[in-house]
């Protein structure tokens, strides 16, 4: 999941050192506007802001990575399909 997304140019993130989540930071989007679209898409992804006691991070998404490698593959692609359909809407 780190290579995958780490070839998007649109997104950051530190690598994490252990833990269950990564965070992704959007260098072009709402992370409420991208998860919405995602979840179009059926993947279920949480805006950064739920985690913040003043609703800031709301460019960051926090993914988690307990699936199956399989099945990250498929979250990285559907998310970059809902990255494409937001830049589509603009």
């Amino acid at each position: 999941m780190v290579a995958r997304l780490a070839g998007l140019p649109w997104c950051c993130f530190p690598v994490p050192q252990g833990g269950l989540s990564l965070w992704l930071e959007l260098l072009d989007a709402d992370s409420r506007r991208l998860a919405d679209l995602a979840a179009t898409r059926n993947l279920a992804l949480t805006p950064g802001f739920h985690f913040s006691p003043d609703g800031a991070l709301d460019r960051n998404l926090r993914l988690p990575f307990t699936l199956p490698p399989e099945a990250l593959d498929t979250a990285v692609d559907r998310l970059t399909e809902a990255h494409a359909a937001l830049q589509d809407a603009h």
